[in-house]
């Protein structure tokens, strides 16, 4: 829930377009809701061109962007 809730709050855009008049609604409504509710309103953020960035990928993004950046400062020092 708290990815849809990002990826919204980055895409304020969508919420009319998704039925909501404000964040608050949108909020209230996936608390309230059940998993089905959730990947209802994934499936209508795709279908926009939104994509929902789960933490954990994100995570794991984060980490071969540093590794690879950890490579290039490496090759860079030996090259000297």
């Amino acid at each position: 829930m708290r990815d849809i809730l990002k990826t919204i709050l980055n895409h304020l855009e969508v919420i009319p377009k998704l039925g909501f008049k404000k964040f608050k609604d949108v909020i209230e409504y996936l608390r309230d809701g059940d998993l089905e509710e959730q990947d209802k309103l994934e499936q209508q953020l795709k279908a926009m061109g939104v994509s929902v960035v789960y933490e954990s990928k994100e995570k794991q993004l984060r980490k071969v962007v540093r590794e690879e950046v950890a490579k290039v400062i490496k090759g860079k020092r030996q090259t000297k």
